[in-house]
């Protein structure tokens, strides 16, 4: 069931991960307030690494988020149809309606590329509090995680909070 919606960019030139997938791996991903592309192909993100929500009351629902994906793409893997897979795990490991975003990276030469994807998120719900963790897949194989804690909070304080470097 696609929630969401998809740009993506291919480049010459967190969470990061160096898992592989065939001949791809991911450089980092993470969730943000909101990200989009430029028109002369560069990325703008708002409020960027998230990983906490927290809230007075739940079930919390109209959270709005984007997920910002980084892959490394090796030649032999451009020119070929690909998919992204996004899925959030929830506590007790209850999943969520899965997310399809296709891309379809291009040959640049002899040297890897990098693909950035921006999935926009404009409507999610959290049933409780808890651990989170959006499952990211290349091709139907896992190439990392992206953790997000959501937390009760008194009223005043709830808010968006970046992720920690650990």
């Amino acid at each position: 069931m696609p929630f969401g919606d998809v740009e993506a960019s291919t480049s010459e030139s967190s969470h990061t991960t160096q898992e592989v997938v065939g001949a791809m791996r991911l450089a980092y991903a993470m969730l943000a307030d909101a990200a989009d592309f430029t028109a002369n192909g560069t990325f703008s993100i708002l409020g960027g690494e998230i990983g906490i929500l927290r809230a007075e009351e739940f079930p919390l629902f109209s959270v709005r988020l984007a997920v910002v994906v980084k892959l490394i793409v090796e030649p032999e893997e451009c020119d070929r149809d690909h998919v992204l897979g996004l899925v959030l795990a929830g506590p007790d490991n209850l999943l969520y309606p899965r997310l399809d975003a296709p891309f379809a990276p291009r040959e640049a030469g002899v040297s890897p590329i990098k693909q950035l994807l921006v999935l926009d998120l404009p409507f999610l719900a959290f049933p409780a509090p808890g651990e989170y963790e959006w499952r990211l897949t290349v091709d139907g194989a896992p190439i990392g995680e992206i953790p997000l804690k959501v937390t009760r909070e008194d009223a005043g304080t709830a808010q968006a909070i970046p992720a920690s470097n650990e």
